[in-house]
């Protein structure tokens, strides 16, 4: 089979953005011919021992630096598609072209309808479900290009030929908006034989891996630990429009923070393994890959209470109330009071998601529901 996947992603990838990437990959890995377009180079692209099938092809794009640089972008985009990716599309006539979420999907249905070939999306979020978990923060943004966006998401939807989710709740919620069949789902994976490389001592810090976004309430973990006594330091790895507003808040607050803006997988592991245990404490994720991580390699993990991680995590990690700062410090407390509750919780953790997730199977299970 021959797959043209689009990755519109920013110069820092997210968690969509990977996801999209590792089932490119490890579909690769599997013998199918496999390119992977995208718009900037990421650190996880440094890689030496991607199969023979896989072919990144960047297109590049210039950073935020002047009035008008997204014209600039655009007239550029589409030069590059219409002398590079259009010719090759056709020459290699790919089984399907693969988009996801919004610039990407877009793109996609609009290479599928000129070209005549089949157009297959991951689903992730959807409006009316970020809507009811982001509430006013969401009206607020819901608005002009970004809204646009998703309703041009929304068509590509309608006119796709396959659609998957990440999760049950993600095909759920994308049927329900679009009143489009959703073929299956398929949880993101693990690249279990990297992370068994990993070898980190244990450091006296907490961890939390993701984009740097105001709903990530990354700014509630830093209010929460400054009432913690003796709270471990933050490592924060990830970028985002976010990183002043959270290193004001920090210094004001007397809480220790160190910001690891690019990581590549190795180190990001690295981090992950070294560290006493994860927060993620965001109110809306179309998945949320970071705890999944962190379990695997035995770090326990506190999370928000929402409907999307007690789907994929259970009872594997520690829940606290959504925005409720004291609550995170109780929660933060009592991990922090037992190291042999920390060991306990890191091997249940590991054990749960070693058997449930892993890129290998995801793209088997891709390539199942492509093969009906």
């Amino acid at each position: 089979m021959k797959l043209f996947f689009v990755l519109e992603n920013a110069k820092r990838v997210g968690g969509g953005d990977y996801c999209i990437f590792k089932y490119a990959q490890f579909l690769a890995k599997r013998g199918h011919e496999v390119t992977l377009y995208a718009k900037n180079k990421s650190a996880f692209f440094d890689n030496e021992n991607f199969p023979a099938t896989f072919r990144i092809l960047c297109r590049g794009a210039l950073q935020k630096h002047f009035k008008g640089y997204e014209l600039v972008n655009k007239f550029y985009a589409f030069l590059y598609e219409l002398i590079i990716i259009k010719p090759l599309i056709k020459k290699e006539k790919p089984d399907y072209l693969v988009g996801y979420l919004r610039d990407s999907s877009s793109k996609v249905r609009l290479l599928s309808k000129q070209l005549g070939i089949s157009a297959l999306h991951f689903v992730f979020e959807s409006p009316p479900w970020m809507e009811k978990d982001l509430k006013e923060r969401w009206h607020e943004e819901y608005q002009g290009k970004f809204r646009k966006s998703w309703e041009s998401a929304k068509q590509a939807y309608m006119d796709a030929d396959v659609l998957l989710g990440i999760s049950a709740k993600s095909q759920k919620e994308c049927e329900k908006w679009t009143s489009h069949k959703v073929l299956g789902y398929v949880y993101p994976g693990l690249d279990k034989r990297e992370m068994d490389k990993i070898a980190a001592k244990k450091k006296n810090q907490i961890i939390y891996v993701g984009r740097l976004n105001a709903y990530k309430n990354i700014d509630d973990l830093i209010r929460a630990l400054s009432l913690v006594k003796n709270a471990l330091p933050l490592i924060i790895v990830g970028g985002g429009e976010e990183k002043d507003n959270l290193e004001k808040l920090a210094k004001e607050l007397k809480v220790s923070v160190r910001f690891v803006i690019e990581a590549n997988d190795t180190q990001k592991y690295k981090e992950i393994a070294s560290s006493q245990f994860m927060v993620f404490p965001t109110s809306h994720e179309g998945f949320g890959m970071p705890p999944m991580e962190a379990l695997y390699l035995k770090v326990p993990c506190i999370c928000s209470d929402k409907e999307i991680f007690k789907e994929i995590y259970e009872d594997k990690v520690d829940y606290f109330r959504e925005r409720d700062v004291q609550d995170l410090k109780r929660v933060i407390e009592k991990m922090l009071a037992s190291p042999s509750y920390r060991d306990r919780r890191g091997l249940k953790g590991h054990q749960y998601v070693k058997k449930k997730f892993d890129w290998a199977i995801a793209a088997k299970q891709i390539e199942g529901f492509l093969s009906k």
